[in-house]
Formats: structure tokens, sequence, C-alpha cells
């Protein structure tokens, strides 16, 4: 059953999507994301990025509240050279959580890119949506609690575990 008195509405990312291409970007992000110890985005950088989102694109429906509803608008105001403009760190080096790295930029904008295939699943299916770190979702614990990363797992890892 239904309760729709309970909800004002649904806000869904891509509700239908083909799971192999969805692994595969994912698979790719976390690529971005362990490239390197720069490349890490953690919480307190997480939170500086989602600062600026909302900053940028919260009042652009006309009501400041913490909700951003235009988000064609926000796409039009925070492209990733006006992310990179207003979070840069001086000379592209982390030099702490209010700004981005080169390194940091560069997985946020894979992640805020298509990732595309280049060949149709069997689904007929080739590229998978961005993220929308930069639309407003938030992702403040769902790249990991750790201001550093964990070490990318390996083939040899995976001894341990047969």
């Amino acid at each position: 059953m239904f309760y729709p008195a309970d909800y004002d509405g649904v806000v869904a990312h891509y509700p239908a999507y083909d799971l192999t291409l969805m692994h595969l970007a994912a698979q790719h992000r976390a690529r971005a994301l362990f490239r390197s110890a720069d490349a890490w985005i953690s919480p307190d950088k997480m939170k500086t990025i989602t600062a600026a989102v909302y900053g940028a694109c919260d009042g652009l429906d006309g009501a400041s509240d913490g909700i951003i509803s235009n988000v064609s608008g926000c796409h039009r105001v925070l492209t990733m050279d006006t992310l990179r403009a207003k979070l840069r760190c001086a000379d592209g080096r982390d030099t702490g959580s209010g700004c981005l790295s080169d390194a940091q930029l560069a997985t946020v904008d894979t992640f805020n890119t298509p990732f595309s295939l280049g060949f149709p699943t069997s689904a007929g299916l080739s590229v998978f949506p961005k993220l929308a770190i930069l639309d407003g979702a938030t992702f403040l614990n769902a790249l990991g609690r750790s201001a550093t990363p964990s070490p990318w797992p390996t083939n040899q890892d995976a001894t341990q575990y047969q």
C-alpha cells in the first residue's frame, strides 16, 4: 500500500539502469578517487564542495531554503570552470579543507562527467550518467569517512580470502 500523504515528491537520479554499465562507471570513478592520495575527496573537502554548490545554486529558484530546485540553472552558473575558479588551492596543491587541489578537481570532474563505455552493452546502452555531485545531492559520507584514502586493493590483496 502506498501512503501518498507521507511524501511531497521523489528525487530519483537514475531510476532504471544497466547494472554492468553502472559497475563499470563506478570502477572508473573509483580509479579517479584512488589515483593518488592528492586526488582523494575527504569529508571536509566534500563539505567545501557542497557549500559551493548550495552557495551558487540554492537561491536560483527564488527561495534560499536548502533545496536546489533549479538544477538546469545550476548547470549554467556552476560549471567545472567556475568551480575551479572558486575552489582551486593556490598553485593547485592541497593547502587545507577550504580548497581543492588540481588532482581533487580532476576527481570531481570525473564524477561530474557521464561515463562512456564506447560501445553498447547487451541492453544497448553505452553511457552512464554523471553523479549529481554538482547538482545539490549530498555526498558528505558517500566517498568515505576518512581524511585519507585506504590503499587501493590489488589482486595480490585478494589472496588472503582464498
